[in-house]
Parts: C-alpha cells; sequence; structure tokens
C-alpha cells in the first residue's frame, strides 16, 4: 500500500461499518467548507458534512475536494474530522488540522 498524501492517515477497519463521516469547518471564521466532490463524482453542494458510503471507499480512503465559502483573507485553519459508522454509531474517528497562507 502507497503513503498516503500530507496530512491525511490511512485506517483499516476490520468487521462491518456502514461509511465515513466527514466534517469540517474554518477555525475562528463564519465561512462554510463546501464539498465540491468525492472519488472524482459531485459531491451534490453538500456543506460542512459528508456522507461516503462503504461501497465507495477505496483502499480505506475517501478523496475529495472542498473550497472554503466566503474565502477567507490571510492565513487560516481548517479542522477535517472523519468518523467511520456502523449501525448509525460513530465507532472510530480521527481529526486533522491544516493550514492555509
Amino acid at each position: 500500500m502507497e503513503a498516503p498524501p500530507p496530512g491525511c492517515r490511512r485506517r483499516r477497519r476490520r468487521g462491518p461499518y456502514d461509511g465515513i463521516s466527514i466534517s469540517a469547518q474554518v477555525a475562528g471564521s463564519n465561512s462554510l467548507v463546501s464539498f465540491e466532490s468525492c472519488n472524482g463524482r459531485p459531491a451534490g453542494g453538500a456543506k460542512s458534512r459528508l456522507f461516503v458510503p462503504r461501497a465507495e471507499v477505496r483502499g480505506g480512503a475517501a478523496e475529495f475536494a472542498a473550497r472554503v465559502e466566503p474565502p477567507v483573507a490571510g492565513p487560516h485553519e481548517i479542522r477535517v474530522r472523519a468518523a467511520i459508522i456502523e449501525q448509525h454509531k460513530e465507532v472510530e474517528s480521527d481529526t486533522a488540522f491544516e493550514s492555509r497562507p
């Protein structure tokens, strides 16, 4: 398995799960994170939260593109949290922070 891109974590979940819930927010701002695509397909205009069904998780990862609306002037930090969902319950989660100039 190849190494994940910088800032990404790859987890292997044994057993059943329904999917991955991804949420994002801009720290210290009223701006929203708008998900544009997931695994190369349109995300349907999801704001701040995206659910990726298990069938769409490839190799333990889901790739997504997002943008901040309205754009934030100056440096800012984006908090991205991914949670594994099983039978409507969160069973595991991880949070990453990404700084932007």
